[in-house]
Formats: structure tokens, sequence, C-alpha cells
């Protein structure tokens, strides 16, 4: 094997082994709300020490690494401020990330670190570390379901003024989410699509959060949710079926479970 193709592979390794690197540093910033600390403007890392009981000496270095990596901006006098690329770090923020890193680096680490166990199985490396299959696991941990539902709301809310720009909805008057959460992407459908009318369908739990969010954009004439399993049943009478971020958590034999429900309910064809 040639030198340049070895170098290539190791430059390979050493960036992805420093990425997670990053992505730990990245669940300390959301753990301590360091960017929330730093949106009133330039703070001294005394300050941010001991707001956040850490020691000084080593949150200097640390934030070193943040600004290597772009998240901070540092002035003279070891005062920090964070810069545009840490906006997603706020839970404040539209589009914001800080749930999605804590789902990831808490509830999904460990079980990312469990691959060869599902490998090896065929079990879900989550259920093996949690004890729990993941569904019934955030059923019996109710803060770990909020989480979750923050997390896909930002990942939602980050991608919809692209899925707005990439896709023509307005030949459709009858909408459904599948799995859609609190609606974020729906709702933000029609209020562009005036015309236009949906449905969410998830689970029970989440319905009072999601009719919730219905409200508060105005569209409670136009939009509900309902609660059931798109596995065994789908509602029919819809134009378009919308499926988002949802496939990658199931097996092929239940992307088939899925599938056939859905074209029969879209065909509105018996037997679903």
């Amino acid at each position: 094997m040639s030198t340049s193709a070895i170098l290539n592979s190791g430059n390979f390794v050493i960036k992805a082994l420093q990425a997670h690197k990053l992505a730990c540093c990245l669940r300390v910033c959301v753990e301590l709300n360091l960017i929330d600390l730093l949106a009133n403007g330039p703070l001294h890392i005394s300050e941010i020490a001991r707001s956040t009981n850490t020691r000084e000496d080593l949150l200097y270095r640390f934030f070193q690494v943040l600004t290597a990596a772009g998240l901070l901006r540092e002035s003279s006098g070891r005062v920090f401020v964070s810069t545009e690329l840490a906006a997603s770090l706020s839970p404040g923020q539209p589009g914001s990330m800080h749930a999605f890193i804590t789902f990831i680096m808490k509830d999904q680490y460990d079980a990312f670190a469990n691959i060869l166990h599902t490998l090896r199985t065929g079990e879900p490396a989550f259920d093996l570390v949690h004890q729990l299959p993941m569904w019934v696991y955030f059923s019996e941990h109710p803060e770990k379901a909020a989480t979750f539902n923050k997390a896909m709301t930002g990942i939602s809310e980050f991608q919809v003024n692209a899925i707005l720009e990439g896709y023509d909805f307005s030949p459709y008057t009858k909408i459904l989410d599948i799995a859609g959460g609190n609606g974020a992407l729906l709702t933000a459908i029609l209020q562009r699509n005036t015309d236009a009318g949906g449905v969410v369908l998830d689970q029970e739990s989440l319905l009072p959060k999601t009719m919730e969010n219905i409200y508060l954009q105005g569209l409670k004439e136009r939009c509900h949710a309902i609660g059931g399993d798109f596995f065994d049943n789908i509602p029919a009478g819809f134009e378009l079926y919308m499926l988002k971020y949802i496939l990658h958590d199931w097996s092929d034999v239940m992307h088939y479970v899925f599938l056939k429900t859905a074209t029969r309910r879209c065909l509105h064809l018996p037997g679903s």
C-alpha cells in the first residue's frame, strides 16, 4: 500500500476520533448551558467558572478547544464571547440542537458504543444498555421522552425552511404527518399554504403538546392531532402522507409492514 494511502487513512481516523472528542465537548456545553451564559455579552473566564462550579484553569483550557472549533472567540484578558456557529446550542432558539445533543450524548451514546452487540445478536444496543426497548423506555421515563421530543422538534425547525423551499405543497389540501411529533413541520406547511388542512398522527402521550403548538400557531381550525400506531392503522382520505426522520428507527420487516399499511390507505384499498 502506498505511503499516501496510509497518510490519507490515518488522517481519516484521526479526524473521526477527534470528532468524537468534540461531540463530548458539545455535551458539556449544553449541560452547563455555556452559550446561554454568554447570551448577554462577553464574560471573563472567572465569572463563568463561578457560575458553573468548575475550575477556572481547566475551564480556560476547555474554552480554548471550543475557540479552536469556532464556537467561541477570546478577547484580551481571558474574556470570551460566543460566535454565530454556537447559536443552535442555546435551548431557546428555533432550530435549537440543545436537546438533540443531550439525547444523542446521553441516551444513545452508550448504545452506539455497543454496536457490536447488535451485529452479533440482532438486538438493538439501546435495549441492552437501558434494559428496555426505546419506546417503552420513553413511556416509563417521561423526562427522557420530553428531551427526545424537543430534539425532534429542533431537527424539524432546523430543516423546515429547506423543505419548504425544496418541495411544492400547494397542490395538497389534506395532509397527514405520520409520527409528526409536535407538528412543527405540518404547521409550517399550513402557514405557507392557507388553503390546506392537516392532521398529525403520533403517540397519545404527545397529543397535549402537539395541540398546544397547533393553537399557538393559530391553526386550530385547519389542523388537529390524533393518537395511534402507524404500523397498525393509518387514516385514509388524505392527499399527501408525510414521513420524516422515522424509518431509520425500524427494521426492514417493520418497514414492509408500515409501507404496506400506508400504501393501502393512500390507494384506498381494503384489508389494511
